[in-house]
């Protein structure tokens, strides 16, 4: 499975190109930036779980934070962004959403943001609250969504970018809109607790409204990486009343014969409260 055409169209045009035509790079994916791609994954990254904002120094001078979020993007984003296209093409298939309400935990340069517009179509409508504690990724993710209107996609969404959950000071009454929690890798750093984190989300949760609540998790099936995955099932089941929906590790396929990616999944749902003030 290839990206949307119109999801790859701004890829290649505010991440692509910048790091081809930087003089730094030598060749866009055997070098970019100056740094070596074997480099680049485990050092610069940190297999997608970088302190994005501080600066790196390599064989050809500093990276930014702007720098490492560009080549996240260049290497992590595109197979990140397949996956959450067919995870919510899974979601879309169980159930209609119509203005819901997304909390993106680790967003990244809005990657869920990107591919629940895409599940949606052109004139999807949510709000879409995209949580990171690198400043650096929220930037590149707004020029990315800036990007999608200039495209004629994602006009109807309204975003708000934070470093994290406690910092959301939500304005509207609270209302029976459905809310949308997406986990996407989060839970791979070894800083992350997920029962606070779930905790934190539920609590941002209650002053939205009373609606459908569903939270998408996804990781790679590596074992070590899932390894908090039963206390956030727990917390989710056992605290908060939530159903576990679907759990399954799915193949994304990204192209001709055996080209695939693998993916831990996991859908948990809540069923909207009998009156507002439950």
């Amino acid at each position: 499975m290839g990206l949307p055409s119109w999801i790859d169209t701004i890829r290649r045009e505010l991440i692509v190109a910048p790091i081809r035509d930087d003089p730094r790079t030598l060749d866009p994916y055997e070098d970019p930036l100056g740094v070596p791609t074997r480099i680049v994954f485990n050092d610069v990254l940190g297999g997608g779980q970088a302190e994005f904002d501080e600066a790196w120094h390599g064989p050809r001078g500093k990276l930014s934070g702007a720098d490492r979020a560009l080549l996240y993007g260049l290497l992590i984003l595109k197979g990140h962004l397949q996956e959450l296209t067919a995870a919510f093409d899974m979601l879309t298939d169980r159930a209609e959403i119509w203005d819901p309400v997304v909390l993106d935990l680790g967003c990244g340069p809005g990657t869920g943001g990107l591919a629940l517009a895409n599940a949606l179509g052109r004139d999807a409508q949510f709000t879409y609250v995209g949580v990171d504690r690198a400043a650096s990724m929220a930037e590149l993710g707004e020029r990315l969504m800036q990007a999608a209107q200039t495209l004629g996609w994602m006009t109807s969404v309204e975003r708000f970018w934070l470093r994290d959950t406690g910092e959301l000071n939500w304005r509207e009454p609270i209302s029976w809109r459905p809310v949308i929690i997406i986990a996407s890798y989060l839970l791979a750093s070894p800083t992350v607790d997920a029962r606070a984190l779930v905790n934190g989300a539920m609590e941002q949760v209650r002053k939205i409204g009373r609606g459908d609540v569903a939270v998408l998790y996804t990781n790679s099936v590596r074992l070590e990486v899932n390894h908090q995955l039963p206390r956030f099932r727990d917390c989710l089941i056992e605290d908060h009343g939530f159903e576990l929906i679907d759990d399954n590790e799915g193949r994304i396929s990204t192209g001709g014969g055996q080209n695939e990616r693998r993916l831990r999944y996991a859908l948990f749902f809540r069923q909207a409260g009998r009156t507002l003030e439950d």
